[in-house]
């Protein structure tokens, strides 16, 4: 405003052949100012100072409600420890609950676990009571089946015994081999008498079985020792001694006899001719029969019978079957 009045003195001094003119526009410029300041610089500057005033409301609005929010905060975080101490106090008597009620569980499982082992140990009485029963009773069914057996043996034995000592030896030999008797001398024990009698068998039955076998001029020597040594009363053991000691003879003349039969083959071929084969196969019969008249007790060598029937089975078919094979099971 004051500028405004200090320009329009000087434009009045510089202007003066202007200066009603300037005069009303200055005087226009007043009233345009002062309509400026009135109307638009005034509500302006009023409006300025109402919105610094409503700011400075809304601050201290603001203020107040940030120290609300600070003093509810400072109350939150009171109530946030309380409710922490609360808790931890809580947890602590959660704790304590569950470690009280775990003591009792335990305290149950031993009263539990102590009454058990009280009952197993009466178990493990009563099932030692019981396995010493068993163990008695074992032993006794034992003593029982051994004291049995004992006389069950002693009657076998008895029977064993009176069954060689009532009989003949020769009846003996007839109804006894040379297994048998080997088991009956398992059982005998010390009876003297019997033992005797079961190992003359015993040597009457070895000597017998050199006769089914090819001839050993060692063992059949040996076998007439042993058979000599027999004291028992027997005309069976006298034949079988006889048997052993001509065993040689009867085994070189059957063995000559096939030599014959060898020649014969040499002489004679049949060459499929019926004829010939019945006239040389009846010749092959004469030789046999000849050895077996003179030889009459053949039969009591079993393997020399065994070679004569073979002979026969070769011949009778084919009167030209080679007999070299036979002659090589003699000595």
């Amino acid at each position: 405003m004051k500028k405004i009045i200090i320009l329009s003195i000087i434009l009045c001094g510089f202007y003066t052949a202007y200066s009603q003119d300037l005069i009303r526009e200055i005087q226009k410029l007043t009233l345009a100012n002062d309509s400026l300041q009135k109307q638009v610089i005034k509500p302006l500057h009023d409006s300025i100072l109402n919105l610094n005033s409503s700011k400075e409301i809304e601050v201290s609005k603001l203020q107040k409600k940030i120290k609300d929010l600070e003093k509810e905060k400072d109350n939150l975080n009171k109530k946030i420890k309380d409710f922490d101490k609360d808790i931890a106090s809580l947890n602590k008597n959660k704790i304590k609950i569950e470690k009280d009620s775990l003591q009792k569980r335990v305290e149950l499982l031993t009263e539990n676990a102590a009454k058990l082992n009280l009952e197993i140990q009466g178990k493990n009485l009563e099932i030692q009571k019981i396995n010493k029963q068993i163990d008695e009773e074992k032993q006794i069914g034992e003593q029982k089946a051994k004291s049995e057996k004992e006389i069950g043996k002693n009657e076998a034995l008895t029977d064993i015994v009176n069954s060689y000592k009532n009989k003949e030896f020769d009846d003996l030999i007839k109804i006894s081999t040379k297994l048998s008797v080997q088991r009956d001398m398992q059982f005998i024990g010390n009876n003297v008498d019997v033992k005797v009698i079961l190992s003359d068998l015993e040597k009457y039955f070895n000597a017998e079985e050199l006769l089914a076998n090819k001839i050993d001029t060692a063992q059949i020597k040996n076998a007439l020792l042993k058979l000599n040594q027999i004291k028992q009363k027997s005309e069976l053991t006298k034949q079988l001694k006889e048997n052993v000691k001509y065993y040689k003879d009867f085994n070189d003349e059957l063995k000559k006899t096939i030599e014959k039969l060898i020649k014969l083959d040499d002489l004679t071929e049949t060459i499929g001719d019926a004829a010939v084969q019945k006239l040389k196969f009846k010749d092959i019969v004469l030789e046999l029969s000849n050895y077996m008249y003179d030889y009459y007790d053949y039969s009591n060598y079993p393997y020399l019978s065994d070679i004569i029937l073979k002979i026969i089975k070769h011949k009778k078919p084919n009167a030209d079957e080679d007999l070299s094979d036979l002659l090589g099971k003699l000595q």
